[in-house]
């Protein structure tokens, strides 16, 4: 299973009045290089930024190993801090990122 499928697939697995934290699994080792104080629990959590997709390119999923569009528009989405390339749009911060930089769906 690809690292996109296994997210998609806890991801689509929780329900909107549920909060859940996905806990990638290198939170074993020692270097906590990935993780911060967690505003929702105790914990320490994956340091993961979220925002919705406001226009997705035609090429988007067009690639071979991409069998049908992981997200689409309006969706809510997980992605790495330094993820994609952002830049400032009147009042507003945007973000252009490739399809593989997408980690989850929030539901």
């Amino acid at each position: 299973m690809k690292r996109r499928e296994l997210l998609g697939s806890l991801a689509s697995a929780f329900t909107p009045k549920q909060e859940s934290l996905i806990r990638p699994p290198y939170f074993g080792d020692e270097s906590r290089a990935f993780e911060q104080e967690c505003i929702r629990c105790d914990g320490r959590c994956a340091t993961v930024c979220e925002e919705q997709i406001i226009q997705m390119g035609d090429d988007a999923y067009r690639r071979e190993d991409m069998t049908i569009p992981w997200c689409k528009k309006g969706d809510h989405v997980m992605f790495g801090k330094y993820a994609g390339h952002r830049f400032k749009y009147g009042k507003s911060e945007l973000r252009i990122m490739n399809d593989d930089e997408i980690l989850a769906i929030v539901p």
